[in-house]
């Protein structure tokens, strides 16, 4: 075994063992969602003497709170939560719900020894390896298609995190099925983690290791609960200052990814592109593995990993279909981090490769032949309807301006479509508005000229986006989804895309994007009399 490999195995340990509560020592969990009580049951399990604090006294029914007494957990609810109030636990697990203002009274958290996040505390127990997705736009898509192409391989997959599924929850299933000498459920985890999972990660702990962690974009976002862009930033940044020097971090190519400059990291760097402009001037493309899309996203060329000898692999990417740009760089992310992923664990035993003699990715047909399963996720570009020449499509998930600036960009790439000052070369109804984030939509004043024939707003930022777009196309405001549709109906004809992408939380008008979208897809269904995928 390599001296790196011997290293990464000696980290795991100690990070296990710290990680692990004593027999009988304090632990605190804040906050009795999922992901808490998922969290105190796994720290009851291992032996902790555990306390579930939330503020709301109403937050576990009846049935549940008699369950996790029953577990030996102690509930501490209803009380409003002091700042750095831990009494004498030792270990406090945070849930990413929970600002951190709640429990150490500042908006940025300094370091805390005591205090710990659940997915990094999770991670330090796992038993199986970890690949993570992180960035503002695109880590649930690119987290599923990366879960997708390593089940494609053999591998048995966890995917969770902030995707859905708390980390605690198979971390305490496996180690349930370990204790029991049951064989492992996983070969592997994937996990989405978010700035709020993030924010607590420091690198004195250095206990968040995945062996790959894709880095996706950074752009403005969550600035009703970071005090500013740059804590945002430096949030996203603190998931990759545990990484060890022999693991991975992948990173977008693309300049306007929000990425560069890039910060200094312990890992191994790697990288993806897809995008019209040029990569980064700052790319080490000689020295690191890296996937290159091509415009139409129909071809990938491959290089810098052992056994290629400097050459550049081409890859056949016609099974893919998700449209726009948001979703070819989704997938050159996700290829490239499943690669590397493979390459990793094989070299350690983890993987059994085919018989490939002197082929770089012995895996590449069986994930070339999976393109065409993977259908894509709810409210994310998701096509609703087509009917009489126009299409429908869901985009709620575009929950802040730099995602429906990639899914233009996206209509941009796919239609040639170049419109300008010409509104009857335009095909596309852009339907955008809810609870204003805080950023500006002149970013989105080019696109919109190119490609909006009619622009559609709603909710609370209505007046703030048509003040911002309206001279680039006709915009026309409404109070309600069902307006939106109606107008979309009335001024759609052959040829046309109408897009919900709105570029705003929900909040405003529904309970969720997926509420949101979901209303949407109704609405479009009811009126053209159509079901899944059209008539």
């Amino acid at each position: 075994m390599a001296v790196s490999e011997t290293r990464m195995l000696s980290k795991i340990s100690v990070n296990q063992e710290e990680a692990t509560p004593k027999e009988k020592e304090q632990v605190m969990v804040l906050g009795a969602g999922r992901s808490g009580i998922a969290a105190a049951r796994l720290a009851v399990y291992l032996g902790g003497d555990v306390t579930l604090k939330d503020e709301n006294i109403d937050c576990l029914s009846p049935l549940l709170k008699e369950q996790l007494s029953k577990e030996g957990i102690h509930l501490d609810l209803g009380k409003i939560l002091k700042p750095l109030d831990f009494g004498t636990a030792t270990k406090v697990i945070v849930s990413p719900g929970l600002p951190p203002e709640k429990w150490s009274g500042l908006a940025v958290p300094e370091y805390d020894s005591r205090v710990i996040g659940e997915l990094e505390w999770a991670s330090a127990l796992s038993p199986f390896p970890l690949l993570a997705v992180g960035g503002t736009n695109g880590k649930s898509t690119t987290s599923a298609l990366a879960a997708h192409f390593l089940r494609a391989c053999g591998l048995s997959v966890f995917l969770g995190g902030n995707f859905g599924t708390p980390l605690s929850e198979a971390v305490l299933s496996e180690r349930k099925r370990i204790a029991q000498e049951l064989s492992p459920e996983y070969d592997a985890g994937v996990v989405e983690i978010s700035s709020f999972q993030a924010e607590t990660m420091s690198p004195v702990r250095s206990w968040f290791d995945p062996v790959v962690h894709l880095f996706l974009n950074i752009t403005p976002d969550h600035l009703d609960r970071h005090p500013s862009e740059e804590a945002y930033r430096r949030a996203k940044w603190q998931s990759f200052r545990g990484i060890s020097p022999s693991h991975f971090t992948v990173f977008n190519g693309d300049p306007e990814s929000g990425l560069y400059p890039l910060r200094k990291t312990p890992g191994r760097p790697a990288f993806f592109f897809a995008s019209r402009k040029g990569a980064s001037p700052e790319l080490p493309v000689e020295e690191a593995p890296v996937f290159l899309l091509s415009e139409d996203g129909k071809t990938g060329r491959v290089s810098g990993f052992p056994g290629q000898k400097g050459e550049t692999e081409i890859w056949q990417l016609d099974g893919f279909s998700l449209p726009g740009l948001g979703n070819r760089q989704n997938l050159a992310a996700s290829l490239l981090g499943t690669l590397i992923f493979l390459n990793e664990q094989r070299k350690i035993g983890k993987v059994r490769g085919q018989d490939s003699g002197d082929m770089p990715f012995p895996e590449k047909t069986l994930l070339l032949e999976s393109l065409s399963g993977f259908r894509g996720l709810p409210h994310r570009m998701e096509v609703i309807a087509e009917k009489n020449g126009i299409c429908f499509i869901n985009d709620s998930k575009a929950t802040n301006v730099d995602a429906t600036l990639m899914a233009l960009k996206g209509f941009s790439v796919k239609s040639g479509n170049k419109g300008g000052d010409d509104a009857d070369a335009r095909s596309l109804i852009l339907i955008m508005g809810g609870r204003d984030k805080g950023a500006s939509y002149f970013p989105l004043a080019s696109p919109v000229k190119d490609l909006v024939r009619v622009l559609i707003v709603l909710g609370e930022s209505r007046e703030v986006i048509a003040k911002s777009l309206s001279s680039f196309c006709e915009t026309i405001p409404v109070s309600s989804m069902k307006m939106a549709v109606d107008v979309a109906l009335s001024k759609g004809r052959e040829g046309d895309t109408v897009l919900l992408s709105p570029g705003c939380s929900s909040y405003d008008m529904f309970h969720g994007y997926e509420e949101r979208g979901n209303a949407f897809a109704m609405l479009v269904r009811e009126a053209l009399g159509v079901y899944r995928g059209g008539a």
